[in-house]
């Protein structure tokens, strides 16, 4: 069995892995950190299932009405704690409320990255803020399927590969069964994430103890990142200064896939899209506070039931689908820098800090400062 020729033709999402009826697959991590399944050819029977459920050769769900909203939380407190305008939050709480269970990326040991099943309000926090790199799946799709089998509502959120992964390992609609597919620039792996955190903790002598990609702690700036440390010490830059983020930015770090991303497009698989709402000061200044405004985006009459249920415990602008759509990942991958593969070797060949001294270079933007304390 042969699941890809070239690496770009595998997302990482794990369906297959799910799916193998004789646990023949295992992901396996590239000398990049990221992870790829490897068929044990002594397990595997032939049967298949590994190809037909690739979320990259089926057909994706497709929208079939969509709206599209500006949303801030209500309360200011929320926000804060959240990734963008507090949207999300609210909606896992209605499930839970409802008596079901919520799938999403957390920290685990260590800053390392997975999907978890989140059952009460307490476990729910561990699903805020964005993690900007690629979270491991593991046995979740065939956990969500034992729930929903067992009756129990389910909102599962994940890139629009992870979303389509679920779909086509469930195979059938659930109609206790919500997807929420963040709208996605591209992911890092976790080995370049564990270099950068060892990288600032040498800088600051002390061991991190949280990690935030959206402190907000810089004034008007929307994305920032917040590091805090053992020593009471904390970093705190603005994404167009920190190293990590810069190299996502320019699109140096991201998975092979990601550059022929075939959900970054307007035709969304999940019920719900969410993402920030980018430039929405251009029609909606007043609604603009940069303390986090999410973009929603209702992709079929489930996705519209579920966020009208929510509409009083959101500030709402319906907004023009033209003004939504334009942001980039809604409409085409990011292409791959002409110097993706001289960083990555770079990075093999010399490691992170080298990788900061070539390739960070901060524009020259005069409204920011550089903040280390």
């Amino acid at each position: 069995m042969e699941l890809f020729v070239r690496q770009s033709e595998c997302c990482g999402c794990e369906a297959c892995k799910n799916i193998c009826p004789v646990n023949a697959i295992q992901m396996k991590n590239d000398a990049k950190g990221f992870a790829y399944p490897e068929i044990d050819e002594d397990k595997c029977i032939s049967c298949g299932a590994c190809q037909r459920v690739c979320p990259l050769k089926g057909e994706a769900q497709k929208p079939s009405a969509q709206k599209t909203y500006a949303v801030k939380h209500k309360n200011s407190g929320e926000r804060k704690s959240c990734s963008s305008g507090g949207a999300f939050i609210e909606m896992a709480r209605h499930i839970i409320k409802k008596g079901g269970v919520v799938y999403g990326a957390a920290y685990g040991e260590n800053f390392q990255v997975s999907h978890i099943r989140a059952a009460d309000k307490a476990e729910l926090e561990r699903l805020k803020t964005s993690k900007y790199l690629q979270s491991r799946i593991g046995d979740v799709y065939s956990q969500v399927k034992a729930d929903l089998n067992s009756g129990l509502p389910v909102l599962f959120s994940g890139t629009g590969c992870q979303v389509q992964g679920l779909r086509s390992f469930l195979g059938k609609d659930y109609p206790q069964l919500y997807c929420v597919d963040i709208v996605c620039h591209g992911v890092p792996s976790q080995k370049l994430f564990d270099d950068y955190i060892k990288y600032l903790e040498e800088k600051y002598k002390s061991k991190a103890v949280s990690v935030n990609f959206r402190g907000k702690q810089v004034k008007n700036v929307v994305q920032d990142m917040l590091v805090t440390f053992e020593n009471g010490k904390s970093y705190s830059c603005a994404a167009t200064f920190d190293s990590y983020y810069m190299f996502f930015i320019k699109n140096f770090s991201l998975r092979e896939s990601c550059y022929e991303c075939h959900f970054s497009n307007s035709e969304r698989c999940g019920d719900i899209s969410l993402a920030d709402f980018w430039k929405l000061e251009k029609q909606f200044p007043e609604f603009q506070d940069f303390k986090g405004v999410s973009l929603v985006i209702t992709n079929n009459d489930k996705g519209e039931k579920l966020f009208g249920e929510l509409k009083d415990k959101y500030e709402i602008i319906e907004t023009p689908k033209e003004l939504a759509f334009a942001q980039h990942p809604l409409r085409k991958p990011f292409a791959k820098p002409q110097k993706s593969d001289l960083f990555w070797n770079t990075y093999l060949t010399q490691g992170y800090k080298a990788c900061v001294k070539k390739y960070n270079s901060f524009p020259k933007l005069k409204n920011f400062i550089r903040k280390h304390f």
